[in-house]
């Protein structure tokens, strides 16, 4: 990507920002103190524990431990979790392969976590043996593109080569699935509405989703796509065996069962492998649809916007009693979603400001957001 490029995108970011500023002022400030991520950009507060909730969607964030905990929640205000909970450090996470040295993506004596409120939902972010920083960020979003219910999280994984030396890092996530264990159908896909044995797939762009459904809520995780990372494999097979090596080995036709556990189903998602630089990273997308009382996630629509050119936009948070929450500053007159709008911008501004080398899609699509948040800031004129 060429520099005037660059510098015109900067342009744009600025202008979006100075354009909002403008029509609004700044208020007192607050003990909170805000924090800019110098590799990726994004503004956050760090916090211990972290509960956010918007719409249809709860996270749970645990600084202590790097443990995260996702919930659906139904028009009663009950929040429904789609992962195990029984003993988080053992049951969904992320772990990165630095070199050949694995590193699980939690506490312990070779990694730091730490969790981070954002104005669309929060992060874990960890530093890892001293050679990197992986983000994993959590973004509200809606479906819809016209509409402000979230049913969505936009899971975003940075991976950072804070060493001095260039470093191979390979990403895996592992989720301890539940809602399919009690009903006759683990899971499901685009071509696939009944999957109850072992399945590796190298492409998902026949499948393009796996989905698991008590019935009553579900839970949707969109693995192929437009703006989604394609993954080196996919694989469904008992929890143990996502567990046994780094990429899981299925046998053909077996079920969820192992010596120790029986119907235990898990999702293992292996990326293809980096190579980076000091201080470059690579990024890593995909999303999460859930559905409560007896709902579809919308995760189809939503491929099929996206395929269309239509954004769907990251919507601020709330806090554990729905109220609208955006704790960072600077803040601004005007509601909340145009406060998040403009910290959004700021941190786009930031991200771009600390891009090297920009691959035209990356540019392009940040324009893109850029454009989409343009005309929500036009609109509240």
């Amino acid at each position: 990507m060429k520099k005037s490029s660059i510098y015109r995108g900067i342009f744009l970011a600025c202008t979006l920002v100075l354009f909002a500023s403008c029509k609004s002022s700044k208020k007192e400030e607050t003990p909170v103190k805000q924090l800019v991520d110098p590799y990726t950009g994004w503004i956050y507060v760090s916090e211990p524990h972290i509960s956010v909730m918007n719409g249809g969607v709860r996270i749970e964030l645990d600084g202590d431990n790097g443990t995260f905990a996702l919930y659906s929640v139904n028009k009663a205000g009950k929040s429904n979790p789609v992962l195990a909970t029984y003993d988080l450090k053992k049951s969904s996470f992320f772990s990165v392969m630095i070199d050949n040295a694995e590193y699980r993506l939690q506490n312990n004596y070779r990694v730091v976590p730490e969790s981070r409120r954002t104005p669309y939902g929060a992060q874990m972010a960890y530093s890892v043996a001293g050679v990197a920083e992986i983000v994993i960020d959590f973004s509200f979003m809606p479906s819809v593109k016209s509409s402000d219910f979230v049913d969505m999280l936009r899971v975003t994984v940075y991976t950072i080569n804070t060493g001095i030396e260039t470093h191979t890092f390979v990403l895996k996530g592992l989720f301890d699935t539940i809602l399919g264990e009690n009903t006759g159908i683990h899971f499901s896909s685009a071509a696939e509405k009944e999957i109850n044995t072992g399945r590796q797939y190298e492409t998902m762009a026949r499948d393009k989703w796996i989905s698991s459904s008590d019935g009553s809520t579900s839970v949707q995780f969109i693995l192929s796509g437009q703006g989604v990372t394609v993954p080196q494999y996919v694989t469904l097979a008992n929890k143990e065996q996502t567990m046994q090596s780094w990429i899981p080995v299925v046998v053909p036709n077996q079920g969820f069962h192992s010596i120790h556990s029986y119907n235990n189903s898990a999702l293992a998602i292996n990326y293809k492998s980096c190579i980076l630089d000091s201080l470059k990273s690579d990024v890593c997308t995909f999303f999460i649809a859930f559905a409560s009382d007896e709902e579809v996630p919308n995760g189809e629509d939503f491929l099929a916007s996206l395929e269309e050119g239509k954004i769907s936009l990251p919507i601020y948070s709330t806090d554990d009693e729905g109220n609208i929450e955006v704790p960072l500053l600077p803040e601004y007159e005007g509601d909340s979603q145009t406060q998040a709008d403009i910290l959004y911008a700021q941190q786009l501004v930031n991200k771009i400001k600390n891009m090297d080398n920009v691959e035209k899609e990356e540019f392009e699509k940040l324009n893109k957001e850029l454009d989409e948040i343009m005309k929500r800031l036009q609109q509240e004129k």
